[in-house]
């Protein structure tokens, strides 16, 4: 396959970059053909990394290893390009430059990495070419770019034309809010670090020649000289070394870690600062003239941004390294420095709000396999790094059991080779059947339904000119129709209701193992019931299929009794897990989820959130869905009135189940938004004919309200 990327490349400095990097990288490796369209040479100097042979570069062990080709295409900056008022029209260039790249080599794919201007580039390529793009976003750009209204109209308009999407279980139901329909959403394969660059036996990097190169190739006039500044002094590797890289800010914990450090160094203690840092001027200067204020300057050598594979030598040449990122405005901001740490196999120190964001949470301990601090905290902060700093083999230990737990389970380069290739493939294969079948043009419908619809494939083989009746359709047209390959039409036709057959089975895979039930008959006669049309909603034809089977099931005498219900039970799972809610808006990517709960009045008038759904089963289903996943026996089946409440899960794709009591349930249900409080009590004191339950449903409200099952409705 030829794929053309369109993104930050090298040497753009950070975790976009680096993840096309060695996303193009991988690619070439499985065997294809990779074309990177990009501005990388004309990025600014506060965002370039270092370029010199000194670094080397993969592109040797490349060209010895990869099955495939990889080709830059980088765009140029030029005086013809001028115009009033001026900006650099990186769109035009690159959609320009895309076009031109698609056409010659033939690309079957197109995908466009951060929105501006690399997506908007990729649609305007894509409408040129009809080689269908596809999108993958970063935090930036859906967290804060696409919240812009001079920008958002044509972002939302770049994003819904799309043919796929790379997503994250973050943002998943943010796009199906948006009108992305599910099967054009896809999770991109889990990246991993190159281990042939990124492992704990990497040489630490020659600080003192890296300097010398600096001195050599930074001009003295950038950021008014402030490396050349840091730089007049030998570095001492047999000192414990402090190191961060990056870009600065107070919202990276930049300063906090110079407030520590300068509490540090007021005790005596002798030690390195490394800060491997580029970024916007006026904090650069302000980074500079606190390290100058501090004392911190014999100390500190401050380096600008080297190559990604670079990255693994420098933090070997760290005793420990500081990620200390709190309080960032973006919330769904996943940076990825922790895990190259980790596979370095030194120490890190950590702070409690990236900590909280890593899919490997549950598995750090602090003081054994990385330090977890509070930035803000800065006396802890600075015993944090003088407990790290002043015993080296300790630390060198926390950075090992760190790279055994969190980074030798996890980075597999080959497996994110085959992972990445076989993603790729997939997408291709969707694309073309989802262009193929659908449109809202009469003969694309036409043609659409004789995809999807055995019986009027029968007839139009039969009766042509009158199955074609119910379309305005020319008589170029209607020969068109008539002149289609009948045997790649039923080829076609299968292999797009085995797709369907294959989406459904995915969602539910308890029914679709059943003993008892002819999935197959069932799910040929739903196909048919219900035909794919033009622009379908996946989503809601994954709850149509799970009510359907539902009111099948319910008389078939061959299937278990709890068969039905373990088709709404399913459904439910999916529902609770996928339908957007309004809090799923792009609009309240950056909310803080309510962590602290109003006390209830009785005029407050409870409401069920949204998300959270309420039934009530015949069977124990969560424990026989339990046993059938486990493969085991279900047990004595004793049929009753069981309730359970699915709740979504914010950036999780299953739902959080809660059993509650009939009188719980009860209560729930009655939580419309129309009532007050004060009348929910009299409701249920009258159905148990009581009068004394006040504070007890009060307090079951609250803890509703707590586990955010239950919101207050705004009073009008």
């Amino acid at each position: 396959m030829k794929i053309c990327f369109i993104g930050k490349y090298a040497p753009i400095q950070g975790g976009v970059s680096r993840e096309n990097f060695w996303s193009a990288y991988a690619l070439a490796q499985a065997g294809f053909e990779v074309h990177v369209v990009t501005n990388a040479q004309e990025v600014e100097y506060q965002y370039r990394t270092l370029e010199d042979a000194w670094f080397g570069h993969p592109q040797a062990h490349l060209k010895a290893t990869a099955r495939g080709k990889l080709t830059i295409h980088t765009s140029s900056s030029s005086l013809k390009h001028s115009y009033i008022p001026w900006a650099n029209p990186f769109v035009t260039k690159l959609a320009t430059m895309a076009t031109e790249v698609i056409t010659a080599y033939g690309c079957d794919l197109i995908c466009g990495y951060y929105l501006e201007p690399y997506g908007v580039a990729a649609y305007l390529a894509s409408r040129w070419t009809g080689v269908p793009y596809g999108l993958r976003h970063a935090g930036s750009d859906v967290g804060r770019l696409l919240l812009c209204p001079d920008l958002q109209t044509t972002y939302i308009q770049t994003i819904l034309a799309a043919d796929y999407i790379f997503t994250a279980r973050s943002t998943l139901r943010r796009f199906l809010h948006l009108g992305i329909d599910l099967d054009k959403l896809y999770f991109p394969a889990r990246s991993s670090l190159p281990t042939t660059y990124f492992h704990p036996d990497a040489p630490p990097l020659d600080i003192n020649a890296l300097v010398a190169l600096v001195c050599r190739s930074v001009p003295e006039t950038r950021y008014r000289g402030i490396y050349h500044r840091f730089a007049d002094k030998p570095f001492d590797p047999s000192l414990p070394t402090i190191g961060i890289y990056g870009k600065l800010g107070l919202a990276k914990g930049s300063f906090d870690l110079l407030k520590a450090l300068k509490q540090l160094h007021e005790t005596g203690f002798k030690f390195n600062f490394l800060a491997l840092t580029q970024g916007r001027l006026q904090t650069m200067f302000d980074f500079a003239q606190c390290i100058e204020e501090y004392g911190l300057t014999p100390a500190t050598w401050l380096l600008p941004f080297i190559p990604h594979w670079s990255i693994p030598n420098f933090i070997r040449a760290c005793t420990a390294v500081c990620f200390l990122e709190r309080d960032f405005p973006i919330k769904i901001h996943q940076p990825g420095v922790p895990g190259e740490v980790f596979a370095c196999g030194t120490c890190l120190i950590l702070s409690q709000e990236i900590a909280e964001k890593q899919f490997y949470r549950e598995k750090l301990r602090s003081g054994y396999n990385a330090y977890i601090v509070d930035a803000r905290n800065i006396s802890y902060l600075a015993a944090t790094l003088k407990t790290a700093l002043e015993n080296p083999p300790a630390s060198r230990e926390i950075g090992m059991h760190g790279y055994y737990d969190i980074s030798a389970g996890t980075e597999d380069f080959p497996a994110f080779v085959d992972n990445l290739a076989s993603s790729f493939t997939i997408i291709q294969q969707d694309v073309v059947l989802r262009r193929n079948s659908m449109s809202i043009a009469e003969m694309q419908a036409c043609l659409a339904r004789l995809y999807v619809d055995d019986s009027f494939r029968m007839l139009f083989d039969l009766a042509p000119e009158a199955s074609l009746d119910a379309y305005k359709l020319t008589d170029e047209e209607i020969a068109a129709l008539k002149g289609i390959d009948k045997k790649m039409l039923q080829r076609f036709a299968a292999s797009l209701k085995a797709k369907r057959r294959e989406r459904l089975k995915y969602v539910y895979p308890l029914l679709f193992h059943l003993p008892g039930i002819d999935i197959n008959r069932y799910f040929t006669r739903f196909y048919h019931l219900y035909p794919a049309k033009p622009h379908d909603s996946t989503l809601s034809r994954i709850q149509e299929f799970g009510s359907f089977m539902e009111q099948c099931l319910t008389t078939d005498e061959d299937t278990p009794p709890y068969a039905s219900e373990i088709a709404r039970y399913e459904r439910l799972c999916h529902a609770a897990a996928f339908l957007p809610t309004p809090e799923d808006a792009f609009t309240h990517i950056n909310a803080t989820p309510a962590t602290a709960t109003t006390p209830l009045t009785l005029e407050d008038r409870p409401i069920i959130r949204p998300g959270c759904y309420a039934e009530m089963f015949a069977y124990d289903i969560v424990k026989i869905a339990h046993a059938l996943r486990e493969q085991q026996e279900s047990g004595n089946l004793q049929t009753g009135q069981y309730y359970f409440v699915f709740q979504q899960v914010e950036i999780a794709t299953h739902p959080k189940i809660f059993a509650v009591s009939s009188a719980t349930y009860d209560l729930f249900m009655l939580c419309d938004g129309s009532h007050t409080i004060a009348t929910l009590i009299h409701k249920m004191e009258k159905r148990f004919g009581r009068e004394d339950l006040e504070k007890e449903l009060l307090q079951m409200l609250q803890h509703l309200s707590s586990l955010r099952m239950i919101g207050v409705a705004k009073h009008e």
